[in-house]
């Protein structure tokens, strides 16, 4: 249900783009293709194998997304596909933050996500009804609710300037 239900946010999350991003999902889930007529699906007997990992396009995607139950396949994984598409957007999901900061130190592209289960839970208990606001922030099933963008500072403009130009023309806040 993990996996269905990443797929499903990730066909949504492109809906909602202009580019058509090549994604690949590295998942152990032993399952048969869930969506034939909206996803390409490969199994592949390791994650390393390189006929497998060439049938599942790694090479070409723009995105990879590595999320296994076991962190050491998580890194294996990572490794293998910065070795194969270096250029390629890599997210790969520990649970042991001290695994992604290793993989960070070699591979400095590898973006490294941890569970943000026991931060959510805290606030709640601090703020009740907060886990609302961040189920809602990260779920795309009811349109955008972020998005990020590198401000490059060719032209200067002040941060209460550009929070009012987005309150105003967008209904969005910036931070």
């Amino acid at each position: 249900s993990r996996t269905l239900r990443l797929l499903s946010l990730l066909l949504k999350e492109t809906q909602h783009t202009q580019s058509k991003q090549k994604i690949a999902l590295c998942v152990v889930a032993d399952i048969e293709n869930p969506l034939p007529d909206q996803i390409g699906f490969v199994k592949t007997s390791s994650f390393t194998n390189v006929e497998g990992m060439n049938k599942a396009s790694i090479s070409e995607a723009s995105c990879i997304i590595i999320d296994n139950p076991q962190d050491d396949i998580t890194m294996t994984t990572a490794l293998f596909c910065a070795q194969q598409n270096p250029d390629a957007h890599i997210i790969a999901y520990f649970k042991d933050e001290q695994l992604g900061q290793l993989l960070k130190n070699h591979c400095p592209n590898v973006e490294c996500t941890p569970s943000v289960a026991t931060e959510m839970l805290a606030k709640s208990a601090m703020d009740p009804g907060s886990s609302v606001l961040h189920q809602q922030l990260l779920d795309s099933s009811n349109g955008m609710t972020q998005y990020s963008m590198f401000y490059d500072h060719s032209q200067d403009a002040s941060f209460e300037k550009l929070f009012l130009l987005f309150k105003n023309q967008y209904n969005a806040t910036l931070s």
